[in-house]
């Protein structure tokens, strides 16, 4: 609480470069989290949109039909899964799933991770405190940390 500002800022930047693995290590956890709940929240809202797609067959057959006539009259070369009721259905609900993945995951799932990591990395500095010698190397390693120290001495 009584410590300058300038001093904090300090300590902070040591705190980070001395628990940098923490962090590397913990990128780890971010992609398999994301990953995990792709699969998860991505495939369950994927499946359930193809059940619903299922139930507008005929609103398939009509899109897959315009999308093969435009291909023809444009003489473009489209994948047959695109001209295929039932691939278009795929290809969408593949598309919806990860709409709502992109929400839900930006929502709720990245914001607990995010605190884990952060959690994790606080942890590991208030328990290893930098010392002056800690800012002395560092200070070697980046000059301007110097400028910083002297005005935190100042003050």
């Amino acid at each position: 609480e009584n410590q300058n500002a300038f001093r904090s800022a300090c300590e902070g930047t040591a705190i980070f470069f001395k628990h940098g693995k923490t962090l590397v290590k913990n990128l780890g956890r971010i992609f398999g989290m994301g990953l995990l709940s792709l699969l998860l929240i991505g495939g369950l809202f994927g499946l359930v949109a193809y059940f619903i797609f299922t139930l507008l067959p005929g609103f398939f057959q009509a899109f897959a039909n315009e999308i093969a006539e435009f291909a023809t009259k444009e003489k473009m070369n489209i994948p047959d899964f695109f001209k295929d009721p039932r691939g278009l259905m795929i290809v969408s609900a593949i598309i919806t799933g990860v709409i709502f993945w992109g929400i839900l995951h930006s929502v709720f799932v990245r914001p607990f991770v995010l605190t884990g990591v952060i959690r994790n990395f606080m942890a590991a500095g208030v328990k290893d405190i930098p010392t002056e010698a800690d800012l002395d190397e560092l200070e070697k390693k980046a000059p301007k940390l110097g400028k910083i120290r002297e005005r935190a001495n100042q003050e």
